[in-house]
């Protein structure tokens, strides 16, 4: 028995040995279950360990390089795969740029609330009356329930969805889904 690939990923040991058994190599995670019972001490353990007989490493080393430097993917029909309409590149991802606007818009209206609280201060201070306070008071929690509860779902209803970017070109653009969910769902069932 030899050991032909350490990693301490569960998951990924499992990758490799699934697909050293499809190469028709007898290939196994040694002591699985004794790693993930105390998953904090993985390293301690050893790891996952994929074994395999003494004279089948070389062909398994093969299989393992190709599949650490990405050459054994699966292919992808054309039609699975998100165009860019700027240059018809495949490196289309996620944007993440109008998630991180949220997330600095939450956080400059939670940075507000001590300078409205502020400002009522600098107004009882300066010896206002009773009903200027209440106000500014008023503005301020109304100026921040603006800020955190009507804009932000707006925002993210018509900003969030469906952004893309292409790493070729670095155009950006939003396009809804062909299809809904449920219509896809619906479809895989009935196949």
């Amino acid at each position: 028995m030899r050991r032909a690939y350490w990693t301490l990923d569960w998951y990924d040991a499992h990758i490799v040995a699934q697909m050293l058994h499809h190469e028709g190599i007898d290939a196994w995670v040694f002591n699985d279950n004794i790693v993930r019972t105390d998953w904090m001490q993985a390293i301690a353990y050893g790891g996952y360990r994929v074994m395999i007989d003494d004279g089948e490493l070389a062909d398994a080393q093969k299989h393992i390089d190709d599949y650490l430097h990405g050459k054994r993917r699966l292919a992808a029909a054309d039609d699975d795969l998100d165009l860019c309409p700027n240059c018809g590149g495949h490196a289309v991802r996620d944007n993440a740029v109008p998630r991180r606007l949220l997330f600095i818009w939450f956080f400059l209206s939670f940075l507000s609330v001590p300078v409205f609280v502020a400002i009522a201060v600098a107004h009882y201070a300066s010896s206002l009356s009773h009903i200027d306070i209440v106000g500014t008071v008023a503005l301020s929690t109304a100026v921040f329930f603006l800020l955190t509860a009507v804009l932000p779902p707006l925002y993210s209803a018509f900003r969030l969805k469906w952004q893309y970017r292409c790493d070729n070109c670095a155009h950006r653009w939003q396009s809804p889904p062909q299809e809904r969910w449920s219509i896809l769902r619906d479809r895989a069932s009935g196949a």
